[in-house]
């Protein structure tokens, strides 16, 4: 089995899913060193988006498809950035000498998270897509990587070594009531919501192979979907509520994809369990002003999408 590091830090996924503007945006080492491109889903209008001889990679798309955050290495070692679609109002969101990996939009537009080893191990931070000073979630002796926003915002999931084995983990966007989702000695990873937010899709070696797993959100109930022989991994959520699907990529990297909906979804258990272990939590639906103080940084209401 892979050191859970050597998998949290193996080559991400090169493209990702269209945003609201329909297309995919994807990295490419064409011009010898990599950068961000879009294109239609058909393969159309391959457009560079970065022009810089550092490597710009991992982008995600903003919920509204207007901007990208990706990390890059133009300042000596990798940051996190926000660029609008034409390449130009580039952000330097983060700034510091240690590594800053995998953004995560919240669903607002207004918060990234990403994991960093600025404070000697990987953590998990959250900061204000705009930039400011990052709010550090969590503190473990373990690696915390891969951060995925709930699609109502109120949950944070990630991957965490913390018990000497990688597992899925959730937390509140302020680092709170960090617990542990999945709870099994093989190496649970890649967590992936599902549109109404009541279920988690992971990559899992729990059966001596990687398979595609799903659990309950709030714990127990974990399927096994795959069940084969072959290496299935890194599943990602098909923003299409009716059917519900999950879109398997064997053998490649890290994917988060988000679609605000859970709230529709109602799942009142959820929010009722999360209100009684957070006060606070009421607010996080109304915005991230609390949060923004912590973070060092006032949004203005301009700064979502």
């Amino acid at each position: 089995m892979r050191p859970f590091a050597a998998l949290v830090l193996a080559p991400p996924a090169q493209a990702a899913f269209p945003g609201a503007n329909g297309l995919l945006t994807f990295n490419s080492d064409r011009d010898g060193d990599f950068e961000l491109f879009t294109m239609r889903a058909d393969g159309s209008e391959q457009t560079q988006r970065t022009r810089h001889p550092a490597n710009d990679r991992k982008p995600v798309w903003s919920p509204g498809g207007r901007r990208l955050a990706f990390m890059s290495n133009r300042d000596g070692d990798f940051d996190i950035y926000v660029m609008d679609l034409l390449g130009v109002n580039l952000t330097q969101v983060t700034n510091d000498p240690g590594s800053d990996f995998n953004p995560a939009w919240s669903p607002d537009g207004r918060l990234l998270g990403f994991n960093s080893d600025r404070s000697g191990d990987f953590e998990v931070y959250v900061v204000a897509a705009g930039g400011g000073a990052p709010l550090q979630l969590t503190s473990s002796p373990g690696v915390d990587s891969v951060v995925a926003f709930s699609p109502n915002g109120r949950w944070l999931a990630f991957e965490s070594s913390r018990t000497g084995d990688a597992e899925v983990f959730l937390m509140h966007p302020d680092g709170s009531n960090q617990h542990n989702v999945t709870r099994d000695p093989a190496a649970d990873l890649n967590p992936s919501w599902a549109p109404n937010g009541q279920r988690l899709a992971f990559t899992s070696n729990r059966d001596g192979d990687q398979d595609i797993w799903v659990i309950s959100s709030r714990g127990g109930g974990a399927r096994n979907l795959t069940a084969n022989t072959a290496d299935d991994r890194n599943a990602a959520w098909s923003p299409r509520r009716p059917s519900d699907r999950v879109r398997l990529e064997p053998r490649r990297g890290l994917r988060d994809l988000l679609d605000a909906r859970e709230r529709q979804a109602g799942d009142a258990a959820h929010a009722q369990l999360g209100d009684r272990l957070d006060s606070g939590l009421a607010a996080l639906a109304a915005g991230y002003t609390a949060l923004a103080r912590r973070v060092g940084k006032r949004w203005s209401s301009s700064a979502g999408e």
